[in-house]
């Protein structure tokens, strides 16, 4: 092939291969909220709303599923943010929880509750809010 015609050819594959990449790159992540300094994303929202909906969905109907899906996103988004909140606060008046206070007041709260750490290791797992240990 005659350099001067494979020079240009190559030059208009190379362009719309990236073209045609850079139209299907997706966003992985963007900011669906702004709380002063601190933001909220979209991967933390929905990975909070799947965790919620997993938790839920054989208890919602299927025609029912999408609206519950947005109003438990609303709600997952005000509380993220409220939360937030709370942690600028907490920061900005010098409010801190040591390690040794907070296992103090889950230790007495087992203790209230006659059960183990194993006991609410295991109704956690079974309800989804912790993940089985892999080691």
């Amino acid at each position: 092939m005659n350099n001067r015609l494979y020079r240009p050819l190559a030059i208009a594959a190379i362009l719309l291969l990236m073209t045609v990449a850079a139209s299907r790159a997706e966003i992985v992540d963007r900011v669906v909220a702004v709380v002063n300094d601190d933001v909220i994303t979209q991967y933390e929202l929905q990975s909070t709303v799947d965790l919620l909906m997993a938790r839920y969905e054989q208890n919602i109907r299927p025609e029912d599923r999408s609206r519950a899906f947005a109003e438990a996103r609303k709600a997952v988004l005000n509380r993220l943010i409220s939360d937030l909140l709370l942690r600028q606060e907490a920061r900005r008046l010098g409010i801190s929880v040591r390690d040794d206070e907070v296992n103090n007041t889950i230790q007495e709260s087992l203790r209230q509750r006659k059960i183990t750490m194993d006991e609410l290791q295991q109704a956690l797992i079974k309800d989804g809010t912790r993940q089985r240990a892999t080691t």
